[in-house]
């Protein structure tokens, strides 16, 4: 929390262009929610989309685990 994040290499060679720079918990907090919903939004249209049965299965596990994040995120928000 009290120094900047440095810019890391993400998987497949693209790197990581967003990187949060707020230096206050409840500013980091705001944009883990957004992005949580951001993400929830993008593996809804995964699904939207597929037509292979064990990759939705996995997508529908994965979305599952972003709205927890999400719900816990949210929790924490509000006791702040």
């Amino acid at each position: 929390l009290s120094s900047l994040p440095s810019r890391v290499s993400a998987p497949l060679g693209r790197d990581v262009i967003f990187v949060n720079y707020a230096k206050n918990l409840e500013a980091m907090i705001c944009v883990d929610v957004q992005s949580e919903r951001t993400a929830i939004a993008e593996y809804g249209r995964m699904l939207a989309a597929l037509d292979n049965p064990p990759l939705e299965t996995l997508i529908r596990m994965i979305l599952g685990d972003e709205e927890e994040h999400l719900k816990i995120l949210e929790d924490m928000q509000k006791g702040l």
